[in-house]
């Protein structure tokens, strides 16, 4: 399982990393796509709650696939602060798993550190990243998982 949510294509990776040094713009385009994000998963609530509602929900659920699954292995690499840190210590207070010392909000626990990005995505300075060559290593890395969309699905039955 792969930390980075929602990321299905090399091209949504790539501009993902690219957020690290400059946030994305809310614009039309964007609000457009997670207004159909929203009325998918909006379906999908429908869907979910007319099963429980009849009873029809499966209590075992068969996704394709080949199986045993391989795992990633987790993340081999952690964002950590650089220079540009403020020491407000918001990455620290909200790491889920506490891979953040609130006296050095720069240095990340390997250990713990889950590499969900969340501290990245809430630096108020945009000071916790990865170094640039690493992320080209990260973007060539995943290149060939995040090839192709892939749609949506919800498995009921």
């Amino acid at each position: 399982v792969l930390p980075i949510w929602g990321v299905q294509r090399m091209s949504e990776l790539e501009e993902f990393l690219s957020y690290i040094d400059t946030p994305p713009a809310l614009t039309e385009e964007l609000q457009a796509v997670i207004a159909r994000d929203r009325a998918e998963l909006a379906g999908f609530v429908v869907r979910i709650k007319e099963g429980l509602g009849a009873g029809t929900l499966p209590e075992t659920v068969a996704v394709p696939g080949k199986r045993p699954y391989a795992g990633t292995g987790g993340m081999p690499v952690h964002p950590k602060g650089n220079k540009a840190c403020i020491r407000c210590g918001a990455c620290a207070a909200a790491c889920p798993v506490g891979a953040i010392p609130a006296a050095d909000p720069t240095a990340t626990d390997k250990e713990k550190c889950i590499t969900c990005m969340r501290c990245v995505e809430l630096c108020p300075a945009h000071a916790r990243t990865f170094p640039a060559p690493l992320q080209k290593v990260i973007t060539w890395a995943m290149k060939k998982q995040f090839a192709g969309a892939r749609e949506n699905k919800l498995y009921l039955k």
